[in-house]
């Protein structure tokens, strides 16, 4: 926590919560003007005298000190200015005097996610993995920025073990960037930094290998595309490859080759819904995609349209995975066998066990799962990575 002039600044989800811990609720007859009395709930207040016991700054100005006001007033904005870009909101000064009164969120903005390793005998027996303390990543653990959560691992092999890509939400630029952690033996992971990072939130960093190079899809929802990025330098060094789509408001894109052609799964989240699948196919990775004519291939299901991690091969079965989003957002993953895909057709169906991941019992995931990878698979126990949603910050789960 920064301590400044008129407030103290949080510099990260912990100081915020420090501040929520603080607060009180906002008096609903003296709502300040940019807050409808109906939504009093959402924010809880820090009144003066809390911040003058922190700052020791006597916040009341004489009327008559004209310039010092004026020197005051611009580190009052800039104090301002910095606490509105973390979430919070602050009174405006009226004409004689500053009040530090500070307004912060009643929920905190960003969910716990984490990632931790599941192993079992088949998709259907998966369990926390015993040769291991979960979450092996959690935000703590990145050391290059300040993270507000980690989520999506997409994992790869390499001569030295495994290379994790996952996205770590940068909590200053409010925006999610893509990190990796490596591991010799898949249970203990050390993060190396970001290495994939754009003007724009990126997510679900699908990572895949094709004829010795390395590519990867992430989330581009909110610069309105899907974009194929190559390594130069793996696993560091990515770059724009190609524009798969354009226009598109798609999420969670999961291409993979099958029967000679490409395909591509996504969802799509229109006003938070979740409830479409769409499929794409071409001839070729970097380009020509064509929507599919059965495309949205499922429509007003939130249970089962948005992708939750990279297709999957058991028992000769192409396996789809989907996060369950209703009634809320990343619940539970169910997987669903692929019966017919062409061109023309797609025909799927559920797997005996629904869900196949549930939320578990321990505080890092006691909310919600909601992707999936593997690290091994066929002829033998499948190891997965998981991530999951918990109820406390990860300073509480061991």
């Amino acid at each position: 926590m920064r301590e400044g002039t008129f407030f103290r600044i949080p510099e990260g989800p912990d100081d915020v919560e420090a501040l929520r811990r603080e607060a009180r609720p906002i008096d609903t007859s003296n709502c300040p003007e940019w807050l409808d009395v109906g939504d009093a709930g959402s924010y809880l207040c820090l009144d003066e005298d809390n911040n003058r016991r922190a700052t020791g700054t006597e916040p009341r100005l004489p009327p008559d000190e004209t310039a010092s006001n004026e020197a005051l007033r611009q580190i009052f904005e800039e104090e301002a200015s910095a606490l509105e870009a973390r979430g919070l909101m602050v009174s405006r000064p009226a004409e004689d005097r500053i009040e530090c009164l500070l307004y912060v969120p009643s929920q905190p903005a960003y969910p716990e996610w984490s990632i931790g390793i599941y192993s079992g005998p088949s998709l259907t027996r998966l369990r926390p993995a015993p040769e291991t303390d979960n979450p092996v990543l959690t935000r703590y653990d990145v050391t290059d920025h300040v993270s507000a959560m980690v989520a999506d691992p997409f994992i790869l092999p390499s001569p030295e073990g495994w290379q994790m890509f996952f996205e770590t939400l940068n909590w200053l630029e409010n925006r999610g960037e893509i990190g990796v952690a490596t591991s010799r033996n898949g249970y203990r992971w050390t993060y190396q930094g970001v290495v994939l990072a754009e003007p724009f939130h990126l997510s679900y960093p699908h990572a895949f290998e094709v004829d010795g190079s390395y590519y990867m899809v992430p989330e581009s929802k909110q610069d309105t595309t899907v974009r194929l990025y190559r390594a130069y330098e793996y696993p560091n060094d990515w770059r724009l490859e190609s524009v798969l789509l354009e226009d598109v408001a798609l999420v969670d894109a999961t291409p993979f080759r099958f029967d000679g052609s490409w395909w591509l799964f996504a969802g799509a989240d229109g006003e938070g819904r979740n409830d479409e699948l769409h499929l794409y196919f071409s001839d070729r990775l970097e380009q020509n995609w064509v929507e599919h004519p059965r495309s949205p291939v499922i429509r007003g299901d939130a249970h089962h349209a948005r992708p939750a991690g990279r297709m999957a091969v058991e028992r000769e079965k192409l396996i789809r995975f989907a996060q369950n989003c209703d009634p809320e957002y990343g619940l539970d993953i169910h997987a669903f066998e692929i019966v017919e895909l062409t061109r023309g057709e797609f025909v799927e169906r559920s797997l005996p066990v629904a869900p196949i991941l549930a939320r578990g019992s321990a505080a890092w995931n006691n909310c919600g799962v909601h992707h999936i990878d593997s690290l091994l698979g066929r002829g033998r126990d499948l190891r997965m990575c998981v991530d999951g949603r918990g109820s406390s910050p990860p300073e509480h789960y061991r």
